[in-house]
């Protein structure tokens, strides 16, 4: 399994210390960074290609992926063409992650209107992607959160990017990736935190956690909130959502239950986490993608996975 770090919001870390996160990620033998397309609860926002060409010019071996670009943000073709030449220019180390987005950010953001086919509209890009590569191109990456998205990835891109993995249920995780074809990379994003105290922790991480369960998307809408459904929590996940919506932030947060959190999540000591990562491991992860931005823990996790 390898090891890879997903770079924070630029609320949480300024643009310099995520390069100089991702240096020492390339130092203590990560197999990859990423960083996305994204607006954090209290920035403008970030762009993958920009940040990850950054740190490209610093780096010299660790693979450099978008978790995710936006397929809203760039037609089918500029995103070929800038995925071909970061790829040649960093000599083969990028990884192309993408996805939809939701509603609301495709058309407050971009502008547009959300296709009437999620479906459709990632085959279509994807295809119009491989055409100007002809037969070649970086690794593709989809992040994928519902069951019908997640059979089709497994069909029609090299990996999946999931969030909210469980390697202890095997709905919506292990069973999701059953058919997949070999050499097929499931790489889920996880919250990583090296503490003493594991109730703590899980009290960080909830914070975060939160945000995406209660406020990425209305009722309907909200990917995150599904996901959390379909791993067990349904109740939990639609209580979450309706304090989030009605700006009692700190009741959503309180709301979230702690089994969902450190299923989830890298929360504890050391050996705590070790014997996490083996079922990580054994629940058919390819790519273990830690978001973290503290450095204890940046520094403990390569010698843990090992």
């Amino acid at each position: 399994m390898r090891l890879g770090l997903v770079l924070g919001y630029w609320d949480t870390n300024r643009p310099a210390e995520q390069v100089e996160i991702a240096v020492q990620a390339d130092d203590l033998g990560y197999d990859s960074v990423w960083a996305s397309d994204s607006r954090g609860p209290n920035c403008w926002g970030a762009e993958a290609f920009t940040t990850l060409a950054w740190i490209a010019a610093k780096t010299t071996r660790v693979h450099l992926g978008a978790a995710v670009a936006h397929m809203a943000a760039r037609t089918p073709a500029v995103t070929a063409l800038q995925a071909s030449v970061f790829n040649q220019l960093s000599g083969g180390r990028f990884l192309l992650g993408l996805g939809l987005s939701r509603p609301a950010a495709v058309r407050d953001w971009y502008g547009q209107s959300f296709p009437r086919s999620p479906l459709a509209a990632t085959r279509d890009y994807l295809a119009a992607l491989r055409r100007v590569w002809e037969g070649g191109g970086p690794s593709v990456f989809i992040g994928a959160l519902g069951p019908r998205n997640i059979a089709q990835t497994t069909r029609i891109a090299d990996g999946w990017l999931p969030m909210h993995w469980s390697p202890f249920r095997a709905t919506g995780c292990a069973d999701a990736i059953r058919d997949a074809p070999p050499g097929f990379r499931v790489a889920p994003l996880a919250h990583a935190l090296l503490c003493r105290d594991v109730k703590a922790g899980i009290a960080t991480v909830k914070e975060r956690l939160t945000h995406y369960i209660g406020g990425m998307g209305l009722t309907g809408d909200n990917y995150h909130a599904r996901r959390m459904a379909w791993l067990g929590f349904a109740t939990e996940a639609r209580r979450v959502h309706q304090l989030y919506a009605a700006g009692r932030h700190a009741d959503a947060v309180a709301a979230m239950p702690d089994a969902f959190v450190d299923e989830t999540s890298l929360i504890g000591p050391e050996r705590r986490i070790a014997e996490r990562l083996t079922a990580w491991r054994d629940s058919g992860v390819t790519d273990l993608l830690a978001i973290t931005n503290d450095l204890v823990t940046l520094r403990a996790l390569p010698g843990l996975a090992r």
